[in-house]
């Protein structure tokens, strides 16, 4: 009868501190949800300066300043693009994709711009993979140069 007693208390024992540990994660989860909170706040007061590109003659002798609100923004990670056209705009569809057979591409995003809108975003790509390549090596697009296949057959044996 003591050992059920002592089994049951012990029992009772890591019962609360499973309850312990669930409250301690709650409230550190309650916690970081203030934190992210205070942080969309402060982004959502983010000026963004936006400075001549080198080479250009500064006209004006202030920079020009844009504010951003990023509150309602979703951020995802995006494998696959398609684009297509009109006489008026481009269509951007950005989605992943799984690479298992037969699971259709998810597309998380569409976006349409202008095409002179989409000429300035071309004109960032290339200045940002520009930067990108000078201090980390050219990027290789075509998938096939940037697998490693090993040889196969025979031989090669160790000397």
């Amino acid at each position: 009868m003591a050992k059920e007693k002592r089994a049951g208390d012990e029992k009772a024992a890591e019962g609360g501190k499973q309850e312990e540990s669930l409250d301690q994660l709650q409230d550190q989860i309650e916690r970081q949800a203030q934190d992210l909170a205070k942080q969309a706040a402060e982004q959502q007061d983010q000026i963004v300066t936006q400075e001549p590109e080198p080479g250009q003659p500064q006209a004006q002798p202030a920079a020009r300043t844009i504010q951003l609100d990023e509150l309602g923004a979703k951020t995802s990670y995006s494998n696959f693009c398609y684009t297509a056209g009109t006489r008026e705009g481009v269509l951007f569809g950005f989605g992943f994709h799984d690479w298992q057979p037969n699971n259709p591409i998810k597309v998380d995003a569409k976006i349409e711009m202008s095409y002179f809108n989409a000429k300035r975003l071309l004109a960032t790509l290339n200045q940002i993979l520009k930067r990108h390549e000078t201090a980390f090596g050219d990027i290789e697009i075509d998938i096939n140069k940037r697998l490693k296949i090993k040889p196969t057959g025979g031989g090669g044996g160790v000397a």
